[in-house]
This record gives structure tokens, sequence and C-alpha cells, in this order.
């Protein structure tokens, strides 16, 4: 398979109108409407995770600060997804990228974007389309020191596939900027990136989804193993609001959240409300 699967066609006029932050915000629900409206047909399941389900939670909607979509699939839907649109060309309105410029099959997680919109995030070097992120959910170790190994695991090749694909002219410290610089200097193909990304997805199929009591987007590795979460609760889904829209959500939802977040229902510092510092335009 290739890495991006085309299905709608770029808009012939070409503008560079700065969309606000608000407008981002309605695009991407855009999105995720079409992406509920594709599971629903297709019977495949997914949940709300991350700051979108904290989101929903707290908010009712996008974090004020944030402006990101995060959505988790059980793998076997997540490659079914993947499957059906790419034999599947007569869909429009969505195409599916990936960041690192590898098969989709190969990447860490995916990107479902509108090719209306483009985009250029600070920190990476790679421009590219408005999305949302949708994670593979695969299963966790029952014993819980060993999801921790496993996620430090992870951790470990993350930082490894996040530097080889960083923007080297971007950070947020002068330091950050030259170890950038001499990390890519030695990976200049990405072939340790790759070789990163290639361990990532060995770590995360050692226990197939099913095959134990525990689930978690162990690909992403952003929460660590706070994020552990039963399957039982994982599959067992409510639905939640939006931005006045109603999506599923796991049933272990507060778990979760405390998990992750530990007291979520209150807001972090302001120093610590950050977003993904981001210039998007209709084309």
């Amino acid at each position: 398979m290739s890495n991006v699967r085309t299905l709608i066609q770029p808009a012939k006029n070409r503008t560079s109108n700065l969309l606000s932050a608000d407008e981002i915000k309605k695009e991407e629900l855009n999105i995720l409407l079409a992406f509920k409206e594709l599971c629903s047909s297709l019977n495949l399941k997914y949940t709300l995770i991350g700051g979108t389900l904290l989101g929903a939670i707290r908010h009712q909607g996008f974090i004020p600060w944030d402006d990101d979509i995060d959505v988790g699939m059980p793998r076997y839907d997540y490659m079914k997804m993947i499957d059906f649109i790419h034999h599947n060309h007569s869909l429009k309105r969505l195409e599916l990228e990936d960041i690192y410029l590898v098969p989709l099959e190969e990447s860490t997680f995916v990107k479902l974007v509108s090719t209306k919109v483009h985009v250029q995030e600070r920190f990476n070097q790679n421009p590219g389309h408005l999305w949302i992120d949708i994670m593979p959910i695969d299963g966790l170790p029952d014993s819980a020191a060993a999801t921790q190994k496993l996620y430090r695991r992870v951790t470990f090749y993350r930082k490894i596939l996040s530097m080889s694909y960083a923007n080297p002219h971007e950070g947020t410290t002068f330091l950050r900027k030259i170890v950038k610089r001499c990390f890519q200097s030695i990976d200049r193909n990405h072939w340790l990136g790759k070789k990163a990304m290639h361990k990532i997805n060995r770590i995360a199929k050692e226990n197939p989804y099913g095959s134990t009591g525990y689930v978690g987007a162990l690909t992403n590795g952003l929460y660590g193993a706070g994020e552990r979460m039963p399957i039982k609760g994982y599959e067992d889904t409510v639905e939640v609001t939006f931005e006045g829209e109603r999506f599923k959500a796991m049933s272990c939802w507060d778990s979760y959240l405390t998990g992750i977040y530990g007291d979520y229902m209150t807001l972090p510092p302001v120093e610590k409300r950050v977003n993904h510092q981001m210039k998007a335009w209709r084309e």
C-alpha cells in the first residue's frame, strides 16, 4: 500500500487565507463526523481518547486551548478501515495519511485529513493537511509491572522516531535545536526513525488485542502505562457530547482519565496549556 489514499479531489482555486482557531476546530469536527459515519456504515468500533475525551467530559467539546482530535480503534478494526479505504475509491472528502512517509500499515498511527485545508506545524518539518489522529488499540499484559516495562520500551523508540522527523530548525531551547541537527546529520534518510517505528509496532503486537484482559494505545505511548484499561471497560461504550454531537467513549472513561491526568477536572496551570502551534489555510 502507498502512504496516501486519495479520497477527495484537491480544490482547484488556491488561496492562502489563514484560518482562525475556531475555524480550525470546525473543520476538525467535520472530519470527526465523517469518521463516525464511516465507522457506523462499516460496523467498526472506535472511541474518543486522550485530550479529546477529556474535552468531552470536562468541556463538552474541545479543550479551549487545544486544537486536535484523537480517536482509538481496536487494531483489527483499525486495519479494516485502512484496507477498506485502500480498496474503495468512491468515498469523498476523506483521505488517510501518515506523518512518516511510509506505507500506512507500517506507521504507528494514521491521520484522517481534509485535503482542502493545509497546515504547517512549528515542530514538524513536513507540511500536511488538517487532521484527526487515529490510534490502534492493542493488548497489554495482565501484569501492571509488565505493562510499565512495555511502555518504557516504546518511549525509548518513540523519542528516536520523534527526533528523526522533527523540524531541526525549531525547538523550545537552543540546545534542543542543536541536538536535532546533530541527530539528523546521522539519520539523513530516516533509517533510524523507520527502524524505531518497526520496533514500536513489533512491541505493540506482542500481546494481540483480546489475548489479555487489558488494552491501550501503545504505539502512541504518549500517556504511559496510566492509560491501561480493562478490555471489558473499553469495549462497553457510552455516548458523550463533543461540540454538540454524540460520540462513543469507553465506559471506564473515569479511571482512564484519572490514570492519565490524575485530577482531570482541575484545569492545568496556564503555562501548560499548549497547542500544536500550527498555521492552517484553505487551498
